[in-house]
C-alpha cells in the first residue's frame, strides 16, 4: 500500500473545508448536518494543528465567531452557574432547546478559540476557563457536566486544554495564570488520573476504553513533561509503562471505540451521545512522537505499530466523500 500522511492530511482537510456551513461559519458531522460546538471545534483544530490552515484564515475566524456566539451567557442562557461554558443542546419540546453544559466541548471550543488566535485577554476564553476550573470536583477529576461523577476522559481533555492555555512554566503574564489556586488544580487533576492507572501499566476502569484512555493519559503526562517541572517525578513514571501496555495490544490500538458522554442523569438518558475515538490516529498523534524522540525509530522500518496505525487510518478514509460533492 502506498501511504502517503501528508496526502491523507491535505485530502482530509479540503473535505473539512467544503463542508463548513457557509451560513452560519460552523461545522457539523457532514455535509448538511447543522453547526454544532463540538464539531466547529474539532474542526478548527485539525486544520490549525495539521498546519493546513493559519488563525487569519476565513474558514478559522467564521468558525470562531461561530463559537464565541454559542458560549453561554445571559444572551442565550437563563442559568448563570452555566455562563462560560459550551452546551450541547437538546430539543426538550417543540418550545424549548436545553442548553447542558459539557465539560468535552468547553475545552475543545477554549483550544479551538485560543489556536484561532483569541487573546487570552478576552473574555470568551477567561470566563471558559474559568468554568473548567469551578467544575472541578472534589477528587481531582471532572465529570461530562457540572456535579456530575468524575471520568477519566474529560479529566485528561479538561487538564490538557488547562495546561496548553495556561503552562507551567510561568510563561504568561495573564492573571489567569498567574492564579495561585491553578497549580492546585492541576496537581489534583494529575492525583486524580493516577488512581485510574492499572498494574498492567493501562489507565482506566472500562476494559473496551483502556485504550484511548491509555493514550490520552500517555498525552497529558508528556505534555507537562515539556513544561516546567512542578509535577510530582511518580507521574512522569507511568509513561513507560503505559507505552508498553499499548505495544502489547496493537490488535485494539488498530481499531476506533465509542464512549458515552453522560451529561443526562443517567446513562441511558436522551440526551447523552458517544464520543468516536480513532486509536490508530491517537497513537500516530500522542505516542508515536515520544517514540521519535526517546527512542529514535524510525518510522519506516523500525515501528510496525505506527505503520499499521497508518494503515488502519487509511482503511477508514471514505473515499466518496473526497471528491467536491462529498
Amino acid at each position: 500500500m502506498n501511504l502517503s500522511l501528508q496526502e491523507c492530511i491535505e485530502n482530509s482537510s479540503h473535505w473539512l473545508e467544503k463542508i463548513q456551513n457557509k451560513i452560519d461559519g460552523g461545522w457539523g458531522q457532514y455535509k448538511g448536518a447543522d453547526s454544532n460546538c463540538l464539531n466547529t471545534a474539532e474542526a478548527i483544530i485539525a486544520l490549525l494543528e495539521t498546519g493546513m490552515k493559519d488563525p487569519g484564515d476565513q474558514a478559522i475566524q467564521l468558525g470562531a465567531k461561530y463559537l464565541i456566539e454559542h458560549q453561554l451567557s445571559a444572551n442565550n442562557c437563563a442559568d448563570r452557574e452555566h455562563y462560560g461554558a459550551w452546551a450541547r443542546n437538546v430539543l426538550k419540546d417543540p418550545d424549548k432547546v436545553l442548553h447542558i453544559p459539557d465539560a468535552v466541548r468547553t475545552s475543545l471550543a477554549v483550544l479551538a478559540l485560543k489556536l484561532a488566535g483569541v487573546s487570552l485577554h478576552n473574555s470568551v476564553i477567561t470566563q471558559g476557563v474559568e468554568w473548567l476550573i469551578h467544575t472541578q470536583n472534589a477528587d481531582g477529576g471532572w465529570g461530562y457536566t457540572r456535579n456530575h461523577e468524575s471520568h477519566l476522559f474529560p479529566t485528561c481533555v479538561t487538564l490538557k486544554t488547562i495546561l496548553r492555555i495556561c503552562p507551567l512554566d510561568n510563561t504568561s503574564e495573564h492573571s489567569l495564570c498567574r492564579n495561585s489556586n491553578l497549580e492546585k488544580v492541576i496537581l489534583d487533576a494529575f492525583k486524580h488520573i493516577h488512581t485510574y492507572r492499572n498494574n498492567d501499566g493501562s489507565f482506566g476502569k472500562e476494559p473496551e476504553l483502556l485504550v484511548p484512555h491509555t493514550l490520552h493519559v500517555i498525552d497529558v503526562i508528556n505534555m507537562a513533561d515539556k513544561q516546567e517541572n512542578l509535577i510530582p517525578k511518580i507521574y512522569f513514571r507511568d509513561i513507560k509503562p503505559a507505552i508498553d501496555w499499548i505495544d502489547d495490544n496493537k490488535k485494539c490500538v488498530l481499531q476506533w471505540t465509542t464512549e458515552t458522554v453522560s451529561i443526562g442523569e443517567g446513562y441511558n438518558s436522551q440526551y447523552n451521545y458517544t464520543f468516536s475515538h480513532i486509536n490508530p490516529s491517537l497513537y500516530l498523534r500522542f505516542v508515536f512522537p515520544i517514540i521519535l524522540e526517546k527512542v529514535g525509530s524510525n518510522f519506516n522500518s523500525e515501528n510496525a505499530l505506527a505503520r499499521y496505525a497508518l494503515e488502519a487510518t487509511f482503511d477508514n478514509i471514505d473515499n466518496s466523500s473526497s471528491n467536491a460533492q462529498g
